[in-house]
């Protein structure tokens, strides 16, 4: 196995030439990069770890085993789970970590070189010696960041083992693992290293340490099924119910074939191509919606007087969005979209309530269209005031 380790480029934040990267590795090429954060201090100890596993809305996975055994336990746990797990080999995990934490949110401000709505959240998991979930394959881009201890990553950068025709998976698993795994690189990282890894490239991590932390900052990246499957939903569920197929009336046809012209008013209906601004609203949408709060209009109706009234009496000093919602702006209509709901923010208000929240003084500038728009937002949950 060849130990040298894989591409390095230094420079500004992250000790990373961004142009550099964007232009060679970003959903290219594996990149090392060693002291990313120097001195880095993790913002979250493993106690704290474990007490978000167990919290009700926790997307908390615990895995044991190692080489291809491995047993899944989904949380949340009780909090006497940990105590009689050993000294080796099992790993937890907790996904959504940044929504829960402000000071592993901040860390996100060092990718503000790659488009925010493409970051999904940060998952951080603890191991121990020898903890690991499997040598495997992520279809999206991944960071990762090693908060503690250390870790051994090995991986596969040759082109034909990341062909998914020649990647095979373990049957009878909980777990998606490579039924076989050759890696050609070795990497160890230690506290303030990252590794970058583009989709599709195998890898395994195993814990050298038994306080070992890393912090994956992954990307969202819904399959061309998904996208087309959601824009389809949401597409038929606008078309009015009186819209029906119909034939072409034709005399001395065949009674069991379509006609050319039938064929072609399907293909229309389901091929019509929406306007650029139709499409790029649509996709704020969703990528807004996809994993995290969502506007819902019934919840915000039944709220929304009770928002007004308190606003009446007393304006709030400070309005941000709530951790778990997202935004993107629809340079098309010259607007925002925040948990799916288009709001009437103008770019420079619309940027300050996404980054830091809108404040008291804020408020003169806010169209009516826009006040009441954040006020749907904190109705819905979306939004929170003080």
């Amino acid at each position: 196995m060849r130990t040298t380790p894989v591409r390095k480029t230094l420079r500004r934040d992250l000790n990373l030439d961004r142009a550099v990267f964007l232009r060679d590795h970003w959903q290219r090429e594996p990149l090392l990069i060693k002291q990313a954060l120097p001195n880095f201090d993790s913002p979250l100890s493993p106690d704290d770890l474990a007490y978000l596993a167990c919290q009700p809305d926790a997307l908390a996975r615990l895995i044991q085993g190692k080489g291809k055994r491995f047993a899944l336990e989904i949380g949340p746990f009780a909090e006497d789970r940990f105590t009689s797990l050993g000294a080796r080999d099992w790993t937890l995990l907790v996904q959504d970590v940044d929504k829960f934490d402000p000071d592993v949110r901040a860390l996100l401000t060092h990718f503000d070189f790659l488009p925010r709505w493409r970051i999904e959240d940060i998952m951080v998991s603890y191991a121990v010696t020898g903890g690991s979930v499997g040598a495997h394959v992520d279809q999206y881009d991944v960071f990762l960041l090693q908060a503690k201890g250390s870790r051994r990553w090995q991986i596969d950068t040759r082109a034909a083992a990341r062909k998914p025709e020649n990647q095979r998976y373990l049957a009878k698993q909980s777990l998606r693992l490579l039924e076989r795994f050759e890696a050609n690189e070795s990497i160890d990282l230690h506290a303030g290293d990252m590794l970058y890894l583009p989709p599709g490239v195998p890898h395994h991590g195993v814990s050298l340490s038994d306080d070992c932390m890393t912090f994956s900052i992954g990307m969202r990246a819904p399959s061309h099924a998904e996208l087309i499957e959601a824009y389809a939903l949401d597409r038929a569920q606008r078309i009015p119910e009186r819209l029906r197929f119909r034939d072409a009336a034709q005399l001395d046809r065949d009674a069991h074939s379509l006609l050319a012209s039938e064929l072609h008013a399907v293909s229309d209906m389901l091929f019509s191509k929406p306007s650029d601004a139709e499409l790029e609203l649509w996709l704020c949408r969703y990528f807004t919606r996809y994993r995290s709060l969502a506007y819902d209009e019934n919840i915000a109706r039944r709220k929304l007087a009770r928002v007004q009234t308190q606003w009446q009496s007393q304006l709030p000093v400070l309005t941000v969005l709530h951790p778990s919602t997202r935004a993107m702006r629809c340079l098309h209509r010259k607007s925002w979209v925040i948990g799916g709901l288009e709001c009437s923010l103008t770019a420079a208000l619309g940027k300050k309530f996404v980054n830091h929240g809108l404040t008291h003084a804020d408020l003169p500038h806010l169209s009516a269209t826009a006040l009441a728009d954040v006020q749907k937002l904190i109705a819905a949950g979306l939004a929170i005031c003080s």
